[in-house]
């Protein structure tokens, strides 16, 4: 990614932070001709499984032929990640250049990161009159940037708790928020979940004369989970489609395989409804090795904590530079025997000793930050050097 874009963001990022209301974005997309006003719109909300299922969908349509965005977040290693027509992400000079136009409404209306890469993918879509838009939101619902759109559709996946300092400290709280991207006689399509909230989406659904459409869970993984709520969706989109087999998600760390000598698969389950999906899959699979985890700091990391020394005979956790990262005061003072922490000096040297042992398995998991920072020291064909 090119430095002055990055180094932008950043700085929106830490002077601006997160202001969860919609006044900047009605402005600005007054400023901008309304992009936000193209046809074909999906808009995905939840706590878990947002990217996975809007990728889906996205290929999905794509198969049937039609030209389609998807704009998810966050990235793990580029900005380029978020926007995507079939699969390709935006190229970087186009980036930058949408970056160019909107310094002076960054400036005037004081707009946030996310804010700013909302507007983009809107432009971004607008400008390549793609058939289809799959736009994930980034924090909530109500009072995401996404949600100034009028969708043929809206898609409500797994809700547990997480951002409870923005969203609200309980379930029915979190759930109120996400279901805030539903829009008046718009069908709804809502993954199976706590009877507590679907009667809460239920409420607000009936309140906009709302079709909700409620999509059991599969017997097998999250990705199969996701995949039956996309082929839902899309069914509805296109009653005659034609589906194709159970695609791998494009989304990097989601059941990644990195490498296999030793194997290293990389999963984003960032909070406690994501590490108990992913526990599943490694009981199912007779996972026996090593679990590599780092996180942000999260009001449920002891839980998570227990819930991985209990699952695991070795658990490295890992120092990584983020500025809400969890650090070694975060974990308990005395670590069980089969834990180990590893600072940030001490992490490529660990890497290199642990990448000899080619009969070891490793899962890597926790925040997409930290996936981000170690997925390139990992890859195959990227060797720690």
């Amino acid at each position: 990614m090119t430095a002055r874009f990055s180094s932008l963001l950043e700085q929106l990022v830490h002077t601006r932070g997160i202001q969860y209301d919609l006044s900047r974005m009605e402005q600005a997309l007054t400023a901008l001709d309304h992009p936000e006003r193209i046809s074909g719109i999906i808009h995905v909300a939840g706590t878990n499984g947002k990217g996975t299922t809007s990728d889906f969908i996205a290929q999905i349509l794509e198969y049937q032929g039609y030209r389609v965005g998807l704009y998810t977040s966050p990235h793990l290693m580029s900005y380029t990640e978020r926007y995507r027509i079939n699969g390709v992400p935006i190229d970087e000079t186009t980036l930058q250049r949408y970056l160019d136009a909107l310094v002076p409404l960054i400036d005037s209306l004081l707009l946030t990161e996310f804010e700013v890469l909302t507007l983009i993918a809107w432009q971004h879509f607008k400008d390549e009159r793609t058939d289809f838009v799959v736009i994930e939101t980034g924090l909530g619902g109500r009072l995401d940037a996404t949600v100034l759109c009028s969708p043929l559709v809206t898609v409500l996946t797994s809700i547990s708790l997480d951002h409870v300092d923005i969203l609200g400290p309980t379930l029915l709280d979190i759930a109120k928020e996400k279901a805030g991207i539903l829009k008046p006689r718009t069908p709804c399509f809502l993954l199976d979940q706590e009877p507590e909230v679907i009667n809460v989406i239920s409420t607000l659904a009936d309140q906009q004369d709302v079709s909700l459409h409620t999509v059991p869970r599969a017997n097998g993984s999250y990705l199969q989970t996701n995949w039956g709520l996309a082929v839902a969706v899309a069914t509805h989109l296109l009653p005659n489609l034609t589906l194709p087999a159970q695609a791998a998600p494009r989304i990097g760390g989601r059941q990644e395989v990195l490498r296999t000598s030793p194997t290293i698969i990389a999963d984003a389950a960032h909070n406690l409804e994501g590490i108990q999906a992913l526990v599943d899959i490694l009981k199912e699979t007779h996972f026996q090795g090593s679990i590599w985890y780092s996180a942000t700091r999260r009001p449920e990391l002891p839980t998570i904590f227990n819930t991985l020394t209990s699952i695991t005979k070795k658990l490295v956790i890992f120092e990584f530079p983020h500025p809400r990262a969890a650090i070694r005061n975060d974990y308990p003072k005395t670590l069980p025997s089969h834990v180990q922490f590893i600072s940030l000096i001490q992490r490529d040297s660990f890497i290199r000793k642990a990448l000899t042992d080619s009969e070891g398995q490793i899962c890597l998991t926790g925040s997409i930050y930290f996936l981000g920072e170690m997925i390139p020291l990992l890859r195959q064909e990227k060797p720690v050097p």
